[in-house]
C-alpha cells in the first residue's frame, strides 16, 4: 500500500515523465567567464528521471562552460507563441551537476540519444561528439 506522500510523488514523477516524453528539446544553461549561456538541445532522459543525457561537439562553448563549471540547469516548456500560454502553459525546470561521457564509452547511451532523436546520428557518429 503507498501512502499519500508517495502516491504524490509517484504522480508528480509520471507528470515529468509524460513533459519529457512529449517535448523534443530542452534549453540547457551553463556559465562560462561570468557570463551566462543558453543552448537549445535534443535530450534524452532515463525514466527513473536520475539522468538526462545530451550531445555535442567536443569544441563548443557549452562543453568548455561544463569542464570549467559543471552546474547547468535545463528548461522545458509547452509554449506555442499564443496569448493561452499565459494560462494554460507550462515550464518545468532541474538543476544538477553535468558530467562529459566520451560518446565512444558509452554505447548504450548512444543508442538511447538517437533511439529519441533520430536527427542526431550525424552527430553521435562523430569521432569529436561528447
Amino acid at each position: 500500500m503507498t501512502s499519500g506522500s508517495e502516491a504524490k510523488q509517484n504522480e508528480i514523477a509520471n507528470q515529468i515523465r509524460s513533459i519529457l516524453n512529449h517535448q523534443v528539446q530542452s534549453v540547457l544553461a551553463t556559465q562560462g567567464q561570468g557570463v551566462l549561456y543558453q543552448h537549445l538541445m535534443a535530450y534524452s532522459a532515463v525514466d527513473d528521471l536520475s539522468s538526462i543525457y545530451l550531445a555535442s561537439f567536443d569544441n563548443t562553448q557549452k562543453v568548455r562552460n561544463i569542464r570549467a563549471n559543471p552546474n547547468v540547469s535545463l528548461l522545458w516548456d509547452n509554449r506555442t507563441g499564443n496569448n493561452k500560454d499565459h494560462t494554460e502553459g507550462f515550464a518545468l525546470s532541474a538543476h544538477g551537476s553535468a558530467d562529459i561521457v566520451n560518446t565512444g564509452s558509452r554505447p548504450d547511451l548512444i543508442e538511447q540519444l538517437r533511439n529519441r532523436n533520430d536527427s542526431l546520428t550525424k552527430l553521435l557518429n562523430a569521432e569529436q561528439s561528447v
